[in-house]
């Protein structure tokens, strides 16, 4: 055998312990990619409170419920959300909520929300004309999770706002 032949050889067992190697990773990856397979959570609306404002800001603090259905923890770092009111975007906030909601758990995450007189002026006037003191809203969003890389879950919900959920307080 020619020192040639021995150094074909060593190369090509090389290259195969380099598939191997590409090959282990990309099973762990894949393995790693199912476990972050989360369902999406519930969220839901469970109060909004009128922190006052001006003429050109309004603000708001709104509480979500959030649910985990999931069999493992969800590490909330923060979220972002939009609120629709019959149909308009009315307002938007983002929250760093660090947060973990346990398995199949559930946890309250505040946040503030922010709306400008373009916006809210239309919605104020339905209400305040409206013969029903209700309004359909629609919230949306992400939550953002320490779940290995940097994962953003979305979620939506939709309900009925009533003029006593958003009065400020002390009225």
């Amino acid at each position: 055998m020619k020192d040639s032949d021995f150094s074909l050889h060593v190369a090509d067992g090389s290259m195969v312990m380099k598939q191997k190697l590409v090959a282990s990773l990309f099973l762990l990856l894949m393995a790693g990619c199912a476990s972050l397979d989360f369902a999406s959570p519930n969220v839901s609306l469970s109060s909004i409170k009128s922190l006052g404002g001006d003429l050109f800001e309004q603000r708001f603090l709104v509480v979500l419920n959030v649910q985990n259905p999931n069999n493992q923890a969800l590490p909330i770092e923060g979220l972002d959300l939009a609120l629709e009111v019959e149909g308009k975007e009315v307002a938007t906030g983002v929250g760093a909520s660090e947060v973990v909601i346990e398995p199949f758990g559930e946890e309250k995450v505040s946040l503030y929300l922010t709306t400008n007189m373009f916006k809210g002026a239309g919605i104020l006037l339905k209400f305040i004309s409206a013969q029903d003191d209700a309004l359909n809203y629609h919230v949306s969003g992400y939550l953002h999770t320490s779940l290995g890389f940097s994962v953003k879950i979305p979620f939506e919900n939709t309900g009925v706002l009533t003029l006593d959920d958003i009065k400020p307080k002390g009225h």
